[in-house]
């Protein structure tokens, strides 16, 4: 089969993921832990993962081996990143160490070779356990949106907190407010009324005591004219 060339635009997402998968795993991957912890690789169509493994074996920085059990069965692809050495035997494999010069494509593996190219794991590799470190690094990153974290739940309280308060404020001036309001409406002013309504009459009272002790005055003077006006005669 010729060469690949390039890599179609959907493929980009699942090749960036496979291979930070890969190299972390100094140990290798097979292609059944690949499809089961990068969810990107194991949706798509067996064709696509036959191109996207010809490009990371020809043209990345991926190593890519099938071998076939010592026991017999099905073959098995491995994924190797290139910054480990190859491992000179894979235990319980046919595998010298010695890496093939072509790779057999995954679409052109007869069917009943292929079951390493589902998305679930060979029946002889079920109960096979993997290394803890294998397991830990697996996990694909998620697309999905981030859930709420505990500080936005409390930031998110604490400022509702703050609109719950700032609302108590402007409801207690409020309150205060038609409260002194109805105080002097109800209670004040009437009293005040009286005050006013009194002052007027005792100032009604000065005034004409004023007007009469103005006119007495008057009188006195007059008077006092017509005696200066007598004595002068005499």
């Amino acid at each position: 089969m010729a060469a690949l060339n390039a890599l179609p635009n959907k493929l980009w997402r699942p090749l960036g993921e496979v291979k930070a998968f890969v190299e972390k795993m100094s140990n290798g991957v097979r292609l059944p832990q690949m499809s089961q912890k990068i969810k990107s690789f194991a949706s798509l169509s067996r064709k696509d993962k036959d191109i996207l493994i010809r490009y990371l074996d020809e043209r990345d920085c991926i190593n890519v081996i099938q071998a076939r059990p010592l026991k017999g069965g099905n073959l098995c692809t491995f994924f190797f990143h290139q910054k480990y050495p190859l491992p000179s035997t894979i235990p319980g494999y046919d595998w010298n160490g010695i890496k093939p010069k072509r790779m057999m494509p995954v679409e052109d593996i007869p069917k009943h070779l292929l079951p390493d190219v589902d998305d679930s794991p060979e029946p002889d590799e079920v109960d096979e356990p993997e290394p803890v470190p294998e397991i830990k690094l697996a996990e694909p990153v998620a697309s999905v949106d981030e859930p709420e974290t505990d500080d936005d739940t409390r930031g998110n309280q604490a400022e509702d907190l703050r609109k719950r308060a700032l609302q108590m404020l402007m409801e207690a001036d409020k309150a205060d407010s038609d409260r002194t309001s109805n105080l002097i409406t109800n209670e004040l002013k009437p009293k005040i009324d009286d005050f006013i309504a009194r002052l007027n009459v005792a100032n009604d009272a000065v005034q004409s005591t004023l007007d009469t002790l103005y006119d007495q005055m008057g009188e006195v003077d007059k008077i006092s004219m017509e005696f200066k006006k007598f004595c002068s005669s005499l």
